[in-house]
């Protein structure tokens, strides 16, 4: 099945009455229903997106990653069991997808050309859309600074908002480790990022 990630639009997440996810899984395992997994990546779009992006910060290459995680997860359905939910274990595979880029690249500093999507919200005056702006660069600049490992703990705990028991589970580390990379991440950050956190 081939899913074009320029053609899909994120929904809101599924309204009062409309199947779960879970549902939806069993009924495209079923019958193949195209419509089934057409809404499937809808609702789950933005969040496989959201922990590819900022660990690769190259937007095409975030389209063509998160179309893998897709992919990826349709030739595995036979392998989903409900203990857990569908979106848990589709954001596995999106980082087991990323992680399997990210250990084919060598790391070089990557040279950020559009700003991080997930940072900041819109501050929504006219006077402070620059600042907004170079903002957004430079925390994505000091992103693409850190190892790999570093960003990882970042995205996960950060952005992803899991905890750091879930963290070291999906990075195969103890929690002590884990705790280590956030705390040297957010001091690598700081660094960068001082001249912009100053009051």
């Amino acid at each position: 099945m081939s899913v074009t990630i320029e053609t899909i639009e994120a929904k809101p997440h599924k309204q009062a009455g409309e199947s779960t996810d879970e549902q939806l899984v069993e009924r495209f395992r079923a019958t193949r229903c195209t419509q089934s997994a057409s809404e499937l990546v809808h609702r789950n779009l933005r969040r496989v997106r959201a922990v590819i992006y900022p660990m690769v910060l190259d937007h095409s290459l975030a389209d063509d990653l998160t179309q893998e995680t897709f992919l990826r997860a349709w030739r595995a359905f036979g392998n989903f069991r409900a203990e857990a939910k569908f979106s848990t274990w589709l954001t596995r595979i999106a980082w087991n997808v990323v992680q399997d880029e990210v250990s084919r690249r060598e790391r070089t500093v990557a040279v950020v050309t559009e700003p991080i999507e997930v940072i900041s919200a819109s501050i929504g005056q006219p006077d402070h859309s620059l600042l907004k702006h170079e903002l957004d660069e430079q925390i994505a600049n000091a992103l693409a600074s850190l190892s790999a490992k570093l960003r990882a703990a970042i995205v996960l705990t950060g952005l992803q908002q899991l905890s750091a028991d879930e963290a070291a589970e999906l990075e195969g580390c103890s929690v002590a480790t884990m705790y280590w990379r956030i705390h040297e991440a957010r001091r690598q950050l700081e660094g960068r990022l001082s001249g912009y956190l100053k009051t």
